[in-house]
Formats: C-alpha cells, sequence, structure tokens
C-alpha cells in the first residue's frame, strides 16, 4: 500500500509531527510505504517524481491549511491528479484539517471524513497534542481493507516476452500511459520507435508497477500477445493463431467460424464489452512497413479514439 503526503512546505513544522506516526506504520506493516518529496534527490525531475507517486497511491493524506490551498504547485499539479484518481480509481483520501480555512473552495474534498473531525482542527484544539489527530491518521489508514488481488483467469500476459533490464528516465512515457488508460473514448495507442529503444521493457514496468498493481485500474479482462516466438528467433507472420486465442480468453462461443473481418469485428466487441486491455507486441512482421524514420524523440505514440 503506497501512502502519499501532500502538504505545503510552510507547514513542515505539522508534517513533522506526522512523519513519526507514518514510519511507525511503515515500520511494522511490511506492505506500507510513504511516499514524499523528502525522499526526491537534487538531480530529480521533481515534476515527474510527484507525478508517479500520485499516480501509484492507494492513499493519499492533505495536510489542509490555507497555505497549502494557497500554493500554485498543489492547485495545478496535485489537486487534479488527486481528484481524477478518486473518482476513477476508488483513491482514499485522508484530509487533514490542521488550521480553518475557508473549506468551501474545495468543496469535492468536503464530503470526505476529515481528522480530526466534529468541526475540529489541530490548531487549535490538537495544539497541545497533536500526536492524537496524527495517530488517528496512522490508525485510520491502518484499518483500511487491503485490495483483493486482480482474478488470475481474467489476466493472460504469458505470452509477452519477458524484459529483465531496469527501465530509467522514462517517467514521461509511463505518464502518457496512465494517462491514455483514464481517457476512456481513446480506442488504440501504438508506440512507434526502432527495434532496441526500450518499447517492450516500458510496456512491462507499465503493466507490473502501473497497472497489475493497482488491479489494472478497472480493466474486466487483460490479454497480451507477441508476434514474435520467444527463445526461437522467429517471428509470427500471421495473425490466425493471436485472433483464435484471444477470442476464447474473451469468451467467444465460436472462435474458429467467421471470416478474418469478421473475427476481427467479434474481438473487438468483446475487448470493448469487457472494458478489455489488449497489449500486442512486435506487431512489425504483420504490417510490412519500411523501418520508422528518426524520430526526435526515442519513443512515438499514435492514438485513435474508438
Amino acid at each position: 500500500m503506497h501512502v502519499f503526503v501532500s502538504y505545503s512546505h510552510k507547514d513542515e513544522v505539522w508534517f513533522d509531527q506526522l512523519a513519526p506516526h507514518l514510519n511507525a506504520l511503515a515500520n511494522h506493516i511490511p506492505d506500507v510505504t510513504i511516499e514524499t518529496d523528502r525522499g526526491l534527490q537534487g538531480g530529480d525531475d521533481f515534476g515527474n517524481e510527484i507525478q508517479a507517486m500520485m499516480e501509484r497511491a492507494d492513499v493519499a493524506v492533505l495536510l489542509c491549511s490555507s497555505r497549502w490551498l494557497a500554493s500554485e504547485y498543489v492547485k495545478e499539479n496535485e489537486l487534479p491528479v488527486l481528484q481524477r484518481r478518486q473518482q476513477e480509481d476508488g483513491l482514499t483520501l485522508i484530509p487533514v484539517r490542521l488550521e480553518r480555512y475557508d473549506e468551501g473552495l474545495i468543496q469535492w474534498l468536503q464530503a470526505i471524513q476529515a481528522i480530526p473531525g466534529n468541526g475540529k482542527w489541530v490548531v487549535p484544539d490538537f495544539r497541545q497534542d497533536p500526536s492524537t489527530p496524527f495517530g488517528e491518521v496512522s490508525t485510520r489508514i491502518r484499518q483500511l481493507p487491503r485490495p483483493a488481488p486482480y482474478p488470475p483467469e481474467n489476466k493472460d500476459l504469458t505470452r509477452l516476452p519477458p524484459t529483465g533490464s531496469a527501465l530509467f528516465g522514462r517517467e514521461k512515457e509511463l505518464e502518457m500511459l496512465d494517462t491514455s488508460w483514464s481517457q476512456k473514448s481513446l480506442g488504440v495507442l501504438v508506440l512507434v520507435a526502432k527495434g532496441g529503444v526500450g518499447k517492450t521493457t516500458l510496456v512491462n514496468e507499465w503493466l507490473e508497477k502501473r497497472m497489475e498493481k493497482k488491479r489494472f485500474r478497472g480493466a474486466g479482462k487483460v490479454f497480451g500477445f507477441s508476434f514474435h516466438s520467444q527463445g526461437s528467433g522467429t517471428r509470427i507472420t500471421d495473425s490466425d493463431e493471436f485472433v483464435r486465442l484471444a477470442l476464447e480468453f474473451f469468451g467467444d462461443n465460436a472462435p474458429a467460424e467467421g471470416t478474418p473481418w469478421s473475427k476481427g469485428e467479434r474481438l473487438a466487441g468483446l475487448v470493448r464489452a469487457r472494458n478489455g486491455l489488449l497489449i500486442l507486441d512486435g506487431l512489425e512482421p504483420l504490417q510490412q512497413f519500411p523501418e520508422p524514420p528518426n524520430l526526435a524523440i526515442p519513443i512515438g505514440f499514435d492514438a485513435w479514439a474508438s
């Protein structure tokens, strides 16, 4: 469970009071990880790292004050992402009412049970005893139900090639994949680049670190297929095997029947009906396009709305 803390640096004195409670929680519960900007180094891409923390968070603790509300960074970069994640992914938000501010400025937070309750605030009600509300934050996180694992029968990624190398410097591309999945109107996303630049590694990282840990973010069925035969060095130059396996996986009653076009139409309909995620690797043998031109960036994206 990843816990992200949003706060104003002008409230660090209060963050310092909260941190021991969160660190104690993480020390005693192995699956709890606390993430804040304090873990970032001088050479890190601050904005992208914060974005990544918010995208993988299961819980977000918000240290709410007038200083927090006055932060342009919080307003422009954190609140929109946290609100979207709450609405689309069920992100748990825990507002902590540090001191009195105009709660009507963020009305969508008013419906969420804040700490402390009963109309109280850390300042002035717990100025001499902040451990009481901050301890309650830890307790609430500890008591949250752990998400059930994604049903294994709804996922088949065994036909995607494994990639053992670590991924570096691809936060922008990972965020683009996250955003693309969140856009319900988007039907197809294509990664275009020369061979060997890390397209498969990027997608595997996204599936493992961004999607599987979030139960695939609402996907009803997840299926992957590679047109590169693993281990043999050969390529699959027709789509018959893929279409048959995919139709069976997504629940078609007669995967061998029909013309190639009708099978494709049925597969597209099944993927859409089940809010499916379909990952295809190594399509070049089927397309027989010339080698992509040098791009301004190593990986390019094309997208089509369904």
